[in-house]
């Protein structure tokens, strides 16, 4: 079985032993689905049972546990009656966010990090970023007996963000959902490719955006293989030498790359 760690985060933390497994089992289900969708990197997670075993055993085990947080007894009462319970409605759809709060870390954010900074928190948490200073200290001439120059201090930039709620509000055939007919992993890669969409614009715009704060060095009108090799060599040359990466549309870096690529 892959791993299965998921954040802790404090609504995960309030549920029991049981109700923990099943997020964990939901979100080694999905994982199972994109490796069948050609992601290789959760192969470990695609071992043992089929991934139609597996969710016919996920859905008992989230009706079981709905039953159980809902605080109902099945005992000698039908499954169709106790679905109208509206506790029972609460309990399943409280694990399945939990699952999805777990999901959206842990697969959709891995194809943002090479070029922006993510931190996950909890509700209500506010991150602040330090912006590193690139500059290097200046080397002063001075007479012999003279131990010390002018004292130096490099600042960092500080940076605080307050995240802004984002939400998906979707609408399932309750009944479907608890029948297994609704597949697991489709429905979760709904989710998870609409949050990253949103995600990807939102870095997109904040790039965008950024440009008209830029000092006038970094700003270059059209292309040319000569203005562009000299626009890197100013950016590494502002980072202290770190090396410098393009990003774009596949039709904008068309022009950068070669034509056989």
């Amino acid at each position: 079985m892959g791993n299965m760690n998921v954040i802790p985060t404090k609504r995960f933390m309030s549920f029991s032993a049981d109700g923990q497994d099943i997020v964990r089992a939901g979100v080694e289900l999905y994982k199972h689905y994109l490796y069948l969708n050609g992601k290789q990197q959760y192969a470990e997670s695609a071992t043992g049972k089929t991934y139609e075993e597996k969710q016919e055993v996920f859905t008992k085990n989230l009706i079981k546990e709905s039953f159980k947080m809902a605080g109902v007894n099945a005992t000698g009462v039908s499954d169709t009656v106790l679905l109208r319970n509206p506790n029972v409605k609460w309990a399943l759809f409280a694990l399945v966010g939990e699952m999805l709060d777990v999901i959206i870390p842990e697969t959709v954010l891995d194809d943002f990090y090479k070029f922006a900074e993510i931190k996950n928190g909890n509700w209500g948490d506010s991150f602040v970023f330090t912006i590193p200073n690139p500059d290097l200290f200046v080397v002063s001439k001075i007479a012999p007996g003279i131990r010390k120059a002018e004292p130096q201090r490099i600042y960092n930039g500080i940076l605080t963000l307050i995240p802004q709620q984002r939400a998906i509000t979707i609408q399932e055939d309750f009944y479907r959902v608890l029948a297994g007919k609704v597949n697991w992993g489709d429905w979760v890669a709904r989710v998870a490719r609409s949050f990253e969409t949103q995600i990807t614009t939102d870095i997109y715009n904040a790039i965008l955006n950024s440009y008209d704060n830029l000092p006038t060095q970094l700003k270059v009108t059209g292309f040319t293989a000569q203005s562009f090799i000299q626009l890197v060599q100013r950016v590494e040359a502002l980072n202290a030498g770190a090396k410098a990466a393009a990003f774009g549309t596949k039709l904008a870096l068309s022009q950068i790359l070669p034509a056989d690529q």
